[in-house]
């Protein structure tokens, strides 16, 4: 967006009211927001001011059309902050790559304040427009109020102000000179320094609709309903960062990057599944075919459905195929279903015609593939991963490489940053095996315990940024015994080991959480039971489909 005066900015009268009428144009596709920093809020000049709105996708020209009114205050910041945070520096320093699949992503980002705010009134939402979300309206206001306190005073040195900025440094180590710049690092890291700035908050505070009791943490997490969810398993994200799950009932629901309902009411259905053979596993090839595993011995082991869900092949050709739980895809699009207690991986076209099979030296559960084209599987019962090369002169060629001592039964596996290789063990711990063999085994501390006794890890999904964020179930139950869970909860865990979130972030209780996978907006998504629930702006941006990812061997869109 340009300002035809080359300055970048236009004066508010006395009261705050603005008019952008003839004063910038924007090129139809790009992402707009605006942004108002200084000003007398009534305490004086503040130059620590700073405030936040999105305006979204560029109709071409401008916005006189298409949004009249705007009001640009704390809640509308907060809005912003969060949604595009995956995409944000600081206020001023918002972008993408520029690849098609970041231009989506950053796009999807922008959107998302809508589910947050209402651009004309600028009040936090409590249902999103589509009317199957909850927001979180209380925590979003609660936010706002902590930025209030800093604008409503003084100026930069003021007490809300410096205990507001003192609190709120970048994760590079950056302190913020404005409050639209500290809303974007609280987004960043929203389980740091809560009880401090919760207390900046005053005694009066703008917004009535705010926690009464300090939180855990201030994601903003928004529950999905609609589209058939019910008794969600596992989701995958697909290059439009639409979200797919399976369900236990036999249905396969999507949402798209809102959080709408794409699929019927009872989801999208095939002749091939049932509750007695359900969907479990799933995963998306590279040409945005959605294909699940139903986990069920001896029927049909995998059916494929389109990109939009129409139509569903079952795969039939080998009735030799035991349970299968996950499912990946080879260089050449080719899929690729380990059936566990046979100790075989079998590898079909990607119109589910049987090609070959691996063997593998042990049981195994989870897989998926590196950009080499090799094929990584996790060992049952066996402190190992197994490597297939799948292509080449030598198909099938196995290579074990067993993880360090604690990593115990692995049952789960993700490719992370420079081609390393992490997996998740059924004693919760996570095992790092880096791309030139050496392995790396992190037990990090999570309420004062490590990963893997109090914090019981049950899935996890590898960031842009590197880092695993893993669903932890906090119980000291033991595993076998029949006990409730306790509180489930996720733990950011650094490329380099470290435990980001030292508390973890949110508390799902009664809601058990099933499955996690992260957008192209940074946005994290959690099957929790009866709903699909989003962390907004939570993580860094990945590259999505999954299949994508691992064959091009990027990371970050």
């Amino acid at each position: 967006m340009s300002d035809i005066n080359g300055n970048g900015y236009v004066l508010t009268d006395a009261n705050g009211n603005f008019s952008l009428s003839g004063e910038y144009t924007c090129t139809a596709g790009q992402q707009v927001y605006l942004y108002a920093i200084g000003g007398d809020p009534g305490a004086g000049l503040n130059s620590a001011a700073g405030l936040m709105a999105v305006l979204g996708n560029c109709p071409g020209g401008d916005f006189s059309a298409t949004v009249p009114f705007v009001s640009i205050n704390e809640v509308s910041t907060v809005a912003a902050a969060y949604a595009f945070a995956g995409y944000a520096v600081d206020a001023t320093h918002v972008a993408s790559s520029g690849t098609p699949l970041a231009l989506n992503g950053i796009a999807n980002a922008f959107a998302n304040a809508f589910n947050l705010a209402d651009l004309g009134s600028g009040t936090a939402l409590a249902a999103t427009p589509a009317g199957n979300g909850t927001v979180p309206q209380a925590t979003i206001d609660t936010l706002a109020n902590i930025l209030a306190a800093c604008i409503n005073s003084t100026g930069p040195s003021s007490p809300p102000c410096s205990i507001l900025f003192a609190n709120t440094v970048s994760l590079s180590g950056v302190i913020p000179t404005d409050t639209a710049t500290a809303a974007l690092n609280i987004a960043h890291n929203p389980a740091a320094n809560v009880s401090a700035l919760f207390n900046i908050i005053s005694t009066t505070p703008p917004f009535g609709s705010a926690l009464s009791i300090q939180p855990t943490d201030f994601t903003l997490a928004l529950t999905f309903t609609g589209g058939g969810i019910a008794a969600t398993q596992n989701l995958a994200v697909d290059a439009q960062g639409n979200i797919w799950a399976t369900d236990n009932n036999g249905y396969l629901t999507e949402l798209n990057s809102l959080g709408s309902p794409v699929s019927p009411s009872t989801g999208f259905t095939s002749s091939s599944l049932s509750s007695i053979q359900p969907p479990i596993g799933i995963a998306i090839d590279t040409t945005g075919n959605v294909w699940v595993t139903t986990g069920t011995a001896g029927l049909v082991p995998a059916v494929e459905f389109s990109s939009d869900g129409s139509t569903s092949t079952p795969i039939t050709s080998v009735s030799t195929l035991d349970a299968v739980n996950s499912i990946s895809f080879d260089q050449n699009g080719n899929v690729l279903l380990p059936a566990a207690t046979l100790k075989s991986v079998y590898r079909f076209d990607s119109n589910g015609n049987p090609l070959d099979t691996f063997t593998t030296p042990h049981h195994m559960d989870g897989l998926t593939t590196d950009s080499s084209g090799h094929l990584w599987t996790t060992n049952n019962n066996h402190d190992a991963l197994t490597e297939i090369f799948t292509g080449g002169e030598t198909p099938g060629q196995v290579i074990s490489s067993t993880l360090a001592s604690g990593n115990t039964d692995p049952r789960q596996v993700a490719i992370g940053a420079t081609g390393s290789v992490w997996s998740l063990a059924s004693n919760g711990m996570l095992g790092v095996l880096n791309s030139d063999g050496s392995i790396d085994f992190s037990a990090p501390t999570l309420n004062n315990a490590p990963l893997g006794s109090v914090a019981l890890a049950s899935s996890f999904a590898i960031d842009g940024a590197g880092s695993a964020w893993v669903v932890t179930n906090i119980t000291t139950q033991d595993e076998v015994s029949n006990t409730e869970p306790g509180a489930y909860s996720l733990a950011v865990v650094s490329s380099t080991g470290a435990l980001l979130s030292s508390t973890g972030y949110g508390n799902f209780t009664p809601q058990q959480l099933s499955s996690i996978q992260i957008d192209g907006s940074g946005n994290v998504w959690l099957a929790t039971s009866n709903t699909l629930t989003e962390l907004i702006g939570a993580a860094a941006p990945v590259v999505t489909p999954t299949a994508v990812a691992n064959a091009t061997n990027a990371m970050l869109p």
